[in-house]
């Protein structure tokens, strides 16, 4: 089962995703700026899936990233925003500044419905939170 997926904002970066036997997709970092990137769009047939999230890095003084892992089935093709955080940076004497998608950054996965963002699964510089939004 192949996963159709792009960048939200192809000028922002080049997807990085590598597969294997099209079951297992790999979703990295894409873009060159730590604090300025896009979420990947993703096309998920129905079925049941395995996720796992790994949260970026944060800073020279920052924690690894966590780490969550989920299950969900799902009955008809949905549209899924995967955000991918980028390494919080480290300056000195000034403001430290978390990467792309907050701080040391989170990685997610959202799913849009009518116009609703339902969280599924997320993971940050550590923290981790697992979490499934029920649509009514």
């Amino acid at each position: 089962m192949f996963i159709n997926y792009r960048l939200l904002n192809s000028s922002k970066g080049t997807a990085n995703v590598t597969y294997q036997d099209l079951n297992e997709f790999t979703f990295e970092y894409p873009c060159k700026s730590n604090n300025d990137c896009t979420p990947y769009v993703a096309e998920i047939q129905a079925g049941r899936y395995i996720f796992e999230v790994w949260g970026a890095q944060g800073g020279q003084n920052g924690g690894l990233g966590g780490y969550a892992k989920g299950t969900i089935s799902l009955k008809a093709t949905t549209t899924a925003y995967i955000y991918i955080g980028g390494q919080g940076s480290s300056n000195p004497g000034n403001t430290n500044y978390g990467g792309y998608n907050g701080g040391g950054n989170g990685t997610g996965i959202f799913r849009d419905c009518t116009k609703e963002y339902a969280y599924l699964l997320s993971s940050g510089e550590g923290q981790q939170t697992f979490a499934f939004a029920k649509i009514l």
